[in-house]
């Protein structure tokens, strides 16, 4: 289904073809400091011979952007859960997402099975699961206790079991929290630029480059009923 090449291939926005992408996985982070989607995805980007697609790493902030070829696709976009789980080392050194989302190819218990799996992959998911399932539908009040937990000597963190992950996963697909997060997250890009690095301005990705990126790669990943039609 995925073959990872051994070295990435670096690209810059003009061959990242959105006419022919598919989003495979995609987060979020609602950051005023620098709000940050990134993912995987298939496209034909015209820099390989590869027929079917290449797979495509991505990683978009207001002040810097990363797009690498880092395999080919083979297959079909739906496929074995399992194929999905060797491009969690794709995503080393990046927080888990406060938002997530999968290719609309899949059935609701792959779904599920990858969007859960691949969230378990990064070293803060319990504690960020448990803080998102404290503050469902109500990121400002999440990113001020984050803030408030980095500066706590000791610092106290936050409490989460076994079934943490696995509810914030089925939370992550209602609208209830999914609207919320994302409307913070189009706030945060704004206000990263205006605010939090005004001297950058003049060489930051616009609010609305940004997030029309991001709406056309949620685009082809399942999300709420209700989300996609306003």
């Amino acid at each position: 289904m995925f073959h990872l090449h051994p070295a990435p291939i670096e690209i810059t926005l003009d061959d990242f073809n959105l006419k022919t992408w598919y989003t495979l996985l995609l987060g979020g982070i609602v950051n005023p400091f620098g709000p940050t989607f990134f993912g995987v995805g298939a496209t034909q980007t015209g820099r390989t011979s590869n027929p079917r697609g290449d797979l495509v790493f991505f990683s978009f902030n207001p002040f810097s952007s990363t797009a690498q070829i880092v395999g080919s696709i083979d297959g079909g976009l739906g496929g074995d859960p399992a194929g999905y789980r060797m491009l969690h080392g794709l995503f080393q050194g990046i927080s888990s997402p406060s938002f997530v989302c999968a290719s609309k190819h899949l059935d609701e218990a792959s779904r599920t099975q990858v969007l859960t799996e691949w969230f378990c992959s990064f070293e803060d998911a319990a504690e960020r699961a448990a803080l998102t399932m404290q503050f469902i539908g109500d990121p400002w009040n999440r990113v001020t206790r984050e803030m408030e937990m980095a500066y706590e000597e000791p610092r106290r963190g936050v409490d989460y079991t076994a079934e943490t992950i696995p509810q914030f996963i089925a939370a992550s697909q209602t609208l209830e929290h999914f609207d919320p997060e994302t409307n913070a997250f189009a706030f945060a890009w704004g206000g990263a630029i205006k605010h939090v690095a005004p001297a950058l301005a003049s060489n930051a990705m616009r609010p609305e480059v940004g997030l029309s990126i991001l709406a056309l790669l949620i685009a082809s990943c399942h999300v709420p009923k209700g989300l996609m039609g306003r």
